[in-house]
């Protein structure tokens, strides 16, 4: 599968950054025979698409899907059917295309009570997820948090 790197030349900015197409993840269960074990169906007929800029919640009951839906986005997930398109190209499973990925897209696990360190203020935490993760830039990341919680009118200090 080729790299997304050249992707980046095809792709524009008003296009989907990540796409999901029809996309389902089935799982084998531990119950049923043993050539015929049962199918748990986590994700059904997903569709969706987020752009640069846009920020996607998956709210739902519990077992719906979620996790399993933000795993197959993120490429920790294969697919059992439908597509996953990263910047206008399907998503591969090279060391690159993860990479490509990984420089994008920015995940915050369900549980922040166990992902995040409690004695770490909020802007050190959240400035390593901002686009400009070079060392370099950490000043205006940081500041970047900051500003943005400003605007909600919170303390990023806390």
């Amino acid at each position: 599968m080729p790299s997304n790197t050249s992707a980046s030349t095809s792709w524009s900015e008003d296009q989907p950054v990540v796409e999901l197409k029809e996309v389902n993840v089935i799982h084998k269960s531990r119950t049923g025979g043993l050539f015929h074990p049962d199918t748990v169906h986590a994700v059904n007929d997903v569709s969706l698409s987020v752009k640069r800029g846009e920020t996607l919640g998956l709210v739902g009951e519990s077992g719906c899907g979620k996790s399993t839906t933000a795993r197959v986005m993120v490429g920790l997930q294969p697919v059992t059917s439908g597509e996953v398109i990263f910047k206008g190209r399907p998503l591969g499973r090279s060391a690159s295309d993860r990479r490509d990925l990984g420089r994008s897209i920015s995940v915050v696990f369900q549980d922040p009570a166990t992902a995040l360190n409690p004695r770490m203020i909020v802007v050190r935490r959240a400035a390593p997820a901002c686009p400009m993760r070079s060392c370099l830039f950490m000043p205006l990341a940081s500041q970047a948090v900051s500003d943005t919680w400003s605007l909600c009118r919170m303390s990023p200090h806390t």
